[in-house]
């Protein structure tokens, strides 16, 4: 009856699946979780509800294969999905990561062209936090490498602590390096930047 139905709760599973890439990647696995939400009245009157979870796609992609395997699990409604669905996604999804390989590569290869057309330095910030700077030492040679990189910014020492720089986008990286280098190097802080500053 009716109220039967109501009182069935919303089922909701995961299922992992590794995906073998071919090429370069071939002895990769990249593992991908689809989440199937049940809705009432599934399979008969209710299609099955899937997401995608993967950090080997971007979110766009991710949503892009979600959405069809959506569109899939609507056109199979009245059957059960979830092996169609996996099956699906274990098809397509090499095919979505070589759209995102290929899609970054023409990123990279339009950034390094207009990067040798247009050589302007940008414009950059960091924040670092750390669990504390005390040292007044540490907070000396932090100002100084930042005025050496002719860096602006903030230093808010204490609990916790709080490094803003700003300039040049390649000085803010390389200034980032020095506070996380390994402490051979003149002020560098070690592998714990993060707690001993």
């Amino acid at each position: 009856t009716q109220s039967d139905l109501s009182a069935i709760p919303l089922l909701e599973i995961e299922v992992g699946i590794k995906v073998e890439l071919e090429g370069e990647a071939a002895n990769k696995e990249n593992l991908v979780a689809l989440r199937f939400k049940f809705p009432k009245g599934y399979p008969e009157d209710s299609a099955a509800i899937v997401s995608i979870f993967t950090a080997a796609l971007n979110r766009s992609l991710r949503e892009e294969v979600s959405a069809r395997l959506n569109e899939i699990s609507k056109g199979l409604m009245g059957q059960e999905v979830v092996m169609a669905l996996l099956e699906e996604a274990k098809v397509t999804f090499p095919d979505f990561i070589a759209m995102q390989r290929n899609s970054s590569e023409k990123e990279s290869d339009t950034t390094n062209a207009s990067s040798s057309i247009d050589d302007k330095p940008t414009f950059g910030r960091r924040w670092l936090w750390v669990h504390h700077i005390k040292d007044s030492d540490r907070r000396k040679s932090i100002i100084s490498e930042a005025n050496g990189f002719h860096l602006g910014g903030y230093l808010k020492f204490g609990y916790p602590g709080v490094i803003i720089v700003e300039g040049k986008s390649k000085d803010c990286d390389e200034f980032v390096a020095w506070v996380k280098g390994n402490k051979s190097r003149p002020g560098g802080f070690g592998r714990n930047w993060g707690h001993h500053v």
